[in-house]
């Protein structure tokens, strides 16, 4: 299907290629109410300014585009500071090796002599989903343990295996966890589980999976750096905190007025994006988080969007088109393509049509999001590397072509 002749003779009236370029077109206002961290070429931790674009890469360097999330808040005050935490048969040692934001900030977690559990706590009280993160480097240990809801009846942790890059086949009382590598020997360990209002999140040194009481040495332990606690079921990007509570705001990018309106046609419309999407938001919604971008219908009277997705099922309402589209896995790249021509549209992802679906009345376009549902105000939860529109309606065969 992917034949020369098949791809579009038209040229794009817009055509944004994030990974490639690492910069925002000028057309498009970006707006983020804070700092936020990314991951650069070369693997580090960088911060981006308030109202700064991040342009995010994988563990090999490799751009991954424009990264987009939702508002979130660390709830540990002190993410790097962990002198301040509860020491049970452990202790710290600051400033011990190179962090994975190349300052010589990470702590080395060090076990005492004792034969009992050896780890750190803080107290902390939220109730709900919470996902718990640390950045962990093994030293003479190289077993991390973690429970983000521990609580007076005991809570069992997830063993974090940092030589291999493994976790253990038990979540104990989690209900996800999640292990992504990072240069230099070091690990992102994350952890998910519901919080009911009491709790020590505790992370910790094993001296072998599955086992928490040990015979410690005294000097043996593994290097530890940026723990974060947030509201949701998933990990999002790192927030620093230096004594109390920091959030981190929505990225939010947009195309209005004759920025818009010189490239987009109202009559039909073709949509290609190359998308990721890292997690599905915490109350498992499948339109709103799933945007890759939304349409505005006009600009007088009440503000009605058309979104349009590429995962799960879309919304059957008047104002949304009704998609049932392949499932791609999370943190997977996928191609996909939208085809409007006025009053109906049909989406490909992969290669794989969708029955058409009805857009309704549309009186005309006067605002583009990316990465947004402006009608139940999710954000897109990943990156868009490639966002290209044509000003006519492709064949569908066209559309099959695009996204192989």
């Amino acid at each position: 299907m992917t034949i020369r002749h098949l791809y579009p003779a038209v040229e794009p009236s817009l055509n944004l290629d994030f990974a490639n370029s690492k910069k925002l077109d000028s057309r498009i206002t970006f707006t983020r109410g804070s700092t936020a961290t990314y991951t650069d070429e070369s693997g580090i931790i960088r911060t981006a300014a308030a109202n700064e674009a991040r342009f995010d890469h994988d563990t090999d360097g490799n751009s991954l585009g424009l990264l987009i999330e939702e508002s979130r808040t660390n709830l540990f005050t002190h993410s790097q500071d962990f002198s301040t935490w509860i020491m049970n048969n452990q202790s710290v040692t600051a400033n011990a090796t190179t962090a994975p934001d190349s300052t010589i900030t990470a702590y080395k977690l060090v076990e005492s002599n004792a034969s009992e559990f050896h780890r750190i706590s803080i107290s902390i009280n939220p109730t709900g989903s919470h996902t718990m993160t640390v950045f962990a480097k093994a030293a003479e240990r190289d077993i991390l343990t973690l429970i983000p809801a521990s609580t007076a009846g005991g809570a069992q942790p997830v063993y974090f295996d940092l030589t291999n890059g493994t976790i253990s086949a038990s979540l104990g009382s989690a209900t996800s966890a999640s292990i992504q590598a990072l240069p230099n020997g070091w690990y992102r360990c994350s952890v998910t589980d519901s919080m009911s209002g009491f709790g020590f999140p505790f992370l910790g040194v094993a001296q072998t999976s599955g086992t928490q009481s040990y015979q410690g040495d005294g000097t043996s332990g593994i290097y530890i750096w940026g723990a974060q606690l947030e509201a949701g079921s998933f990990p999002t990007s790192y927030i620093p905190t230096s004594g109390s509570t920091v959030t981190r705001s929505a990225d939010v990018a947009s195309i209005t007025g004759t920025n818009f309106s010189s490239w987009y046609n109202t009559a039909q419309s073709t949509w290609y994006a190359e998308v990721d999407q890292l997690y599905i938001n915490s109350s498992g919604n499948q339109e709103g988080v799933s945007s890759i971008f939304a349409d505005r219908y006009s600009n007088t009277g009440p503000q009605r969007w058309r979104e349009y997705s590429w995962r799960g099922t879309q919304g059957s309402t008047t104002i949304i088109p009704a998609f049932n589209t392949p499932v791609t896995p999370e943190g997977s790249t996928a191609k996909v393509a939208l085809a409007i021509d006025g009053v109906n549209a049909k989406m490909c992802v992969h290669g794989v049509l969708s029955s058409t679906g009805a857009l309704g009345a549309y009186p005309g376009t006067a605002e583009l999001r990316i990465g947004i549902s402006p009608r139940l105000l999710d954000n897109w939860v990943g990156h868009i590397s490639r966002l290209t529109y044509y000003p006519v309606r492709l064949p569908d065969a066209t559309l099959q072509a695009l996204t192989l």
